[in-house]
């Protein structure tokens, strides 16, 4: 077990504990290896969503929870976009620790993490050593499959995708890695976590695009339906909340690829996989640190919910609330001039004073204003909390006007 700064992780064990990270209390679960499974093949489902939802509402009986690998995009120490002083890797690490407490509170997950900020998860150091031979065999193996039945016609390239830069060839390894991984250890499911850049833009201006959007599976890949049933419910959660990429391709919002190692390329992993671009790493709620906590916060929950969703099941964890910035409302519904302090206090002046098109993402400064221009319901039972359906309403409102 390992502490890297402030964040901790650890893979799963069959056991479950507590441990202290800093001065936050950290609750984990780990996962053992189990008998090794060949990847996927292909024209078979390696996964299916009522296998899943089997698995799932079996958890109190069988004591079998549905295990969630969780990657935070890049490696610890560099790659990815960057502006400013913010790195996306950092904010990828993160998402990703505030996402696994949610799932391991909830109880239906065993939940592990492919590193932490500052280093890997020595589990996956010492499996990327270990095997590393076997991972290029693997590799090999699955890519000569793949040029195989294209050039049978069973299977067809896909040419018009959305762009991706290239990872290195090192990088691409440890990525085919964590499926391999995956595949051994019989998880359920896999998220990477990522933020998004635009390109060309100058290093200190944001760039032309903003939004999120998730990449699933291409529809020949054996694990593709699971994943885009999955990848909708998050979908439906977080555009409630958040506007979808600006960005040709992007803007369907879930959108599915076949050459993204992280989904599965070349048909290489069994569990369903998609790989969430939370936004653009310049958007305004990511630019001040306590902004940013309260966005990466939402931005965990609603993804929550997501599964939530797909299982069929209330959150266990959600209360009454779709959203953890309801309960900011609630708190500060009696004061105007708190209202007023909240804005001051979070909100940077630059992105009061901006444009439309700035202040289209910045999730914060847009729940502030349409808080202060809608009224509360005060004969609801959980008091003070908006209607959830005409939060909803008022907030895509808000959006499609600016």
């Amino acid at each position: 077990m390992q502490f890297f700064g402030t964040t901790m992780f650890a893979i799963l064990l069959l056991t479950m504990g507590t441990f202290l990270a800093g001065n936050s209390k950290e609750v984990v679960t780990f996962i053992e290896k189990t008998s090794s499974m060949s990847a996927s093949v292909f024209f078979t489902q390696s996964t299916t969503a009522t296998q899943l939802r089997t698995t799932f509402k079996a958890v109190p009986e069988t004591k079998k929870k549905l295990r969630i690998l969780l990657v935070p995009g890049h490696e610890p120490n560099f790659g990815g976009a960057e502006y400013l002083d913010i790195k996306e890797r950092d904010l990828n690490a993160d998402l990703a620790l505030i996402l696994a407490r949610y799932l391991v509170e909830d109880g239906h997950y065993e939940v592990a993490m492919t590193r932490g900020k500052d280093g890997w998860n020595p589990d996956f150091q010492n499996y990327f050593t270990a095997k590393d031979e076997e991972i290029k065999a693997f590799v090999r193996s699955q890519k000569m499959e793949m040029v195989r039945l294209i050039e049978e016609g069973k299977v067809f390239k896909m040419s018009k995708q959305a762009p991706h830069n290239a990872a290195q060839s090192d990088v691409a390894l440890r990525l085919f890695g964590i499926n391999k991984w995956a595949n051994d250890h019989q998880i359920d499911m896999v998220i990477h976590i990522h933020f998004n850049d635009s390109f060309p833009r100058k290093p200190t201006l944001p760039g032309e695009h903003n939004g999120f959007t998730i990449y699933t599976p291409e529809y020949q890949y054996s694990n593709s339906q699971a994943t885009a049933e999955i990848a909708k419910n998050i979908f439906k959660r977080l555009a409630r909340m958040f506007p979808v990429s600006s960005l040709p391709k992007e803007d369907q919002g879930v959108v599915e690829d076949q050459d993204l190692i992280a989904v599965g390329n070349s048909n290489s992993v069994d569990a369903a996989s998609m790989v969430i671009e939370y936004g653009y790493i310049y958007e305004p709620q990511l630019r001040t640190p306590d902004v940013r906590r309260l966005a990466l916060k939402e931005l965990a929950f609603q993804t929550y919910l997501g599964l939530a969703d797909f299982f069929g099941e209330a959150s266990l964890v959600a209360g009454s609330h779709g959203s953890t910035l309801l309960l900011l409302w609630q708190m500060l519904k009696y004061s105007r001039f708190k209202r007023h302090l909240l804005i001051k206090v979070f909100i940077p002046h630059q992105a009061i004073h901006a444009t439309p098109a700035r202040s289209r993402g910045f999730l914060v400064r847009a729940r502030v204003r349409h808080s202060m221009h809608f009224s509360i319901n005060s004969e609801s039972k959980t008091s003070g909390v908006l209607s959830e359906k005409r939060h909803a309403q008022n907030f895509a409102n808000f959006f499609n006007q600016t």
